[in-house]
Order: C-alpha cells, then structure tokens, then sequence
C-alpha cells in the first residue's frame, strides 16, 4: 500500500526514518495542531495533547459531533498508518489512517505474487 503526501512541506523522512505512522509525525511536528479520521472516529490534538498522546496517554475519538466522545488507548492511535496527509494554510495537519497492515511472511508473499 502505498502512502500519499498532499503537502510538500510533510516530513517524508525524520532522523533519516521514514514517517509511516501517526507517531512518526507526531514526533516529526511536536509543536502541530491535527486533525485525524481513523477508524475509531475523528482525533483533534494540539501540541500539548500530541505530546500527551505520545507519553502513553488515551485521547478521544468521535464520530464528527461534539459530547459523543470515547477514549482510544496511546497505542492503537500511534500505531496507525498515513494513508493521506495536508498541511493547511492554518498550519494545522489533516491525516487519514488506517490500521496497521499485517505483516507477511517470505512464503506468504512469494504465494501471493504467484496468484
């Protein structure tokens, strides 16, 4: 699955490791607002909830109206991959994400590009 990238400006690359996932561009752009759509619901963060989100802390998702929030854990957040990223002219990020893609074995891949 490849990532796209909408803005010019989005780290690609951080400490020369590439910026995969929710907590690579957290760590890439500590001092960001966001604004996810995961599969758990929308995130909204600003730099201190970023960091919070980073030190382990659950941050609330919801479904696009305010009061109908439930809280996801630090780890199912950060381990979400970037499928499309923008940076607005606010200078605040806006990302979609998806869970991670499980990882294939040798053989499970050497069967797939043989079907």
């Amino acid at each position: 699955m490849s990532t796209e990238f909408y803005c010019e400006e989005f780290p690609t690359e951080q400490n020369g490791k590439p910026v995969q996932t929710l907590k690579d561009l957290l760590e890439a752009c500590p001092e960001d607002r966001f604004h996810f759509m995961t599969p758990f619901g929308y995130v909204d963060l600003n730099a201190q909830d970023a960091e919070q989100l980073r030190q382990g802390a659950a941050m609330p998702a919801h479904a696009g109206e305010s009061g109908w929030e439930i809280p996801i854990p630090a780890e199912k957040l950060l381990q979400q991959e970037l499928v499309s990223v923008r940076k607005a002219e606010n200078g605040q990020w806006y990302a979609i994400t998806t869970d991670p893609q499980p990882k294939m074995s040798e053989s499970e891949q050497m069967q797939e590009m043989q079907l």
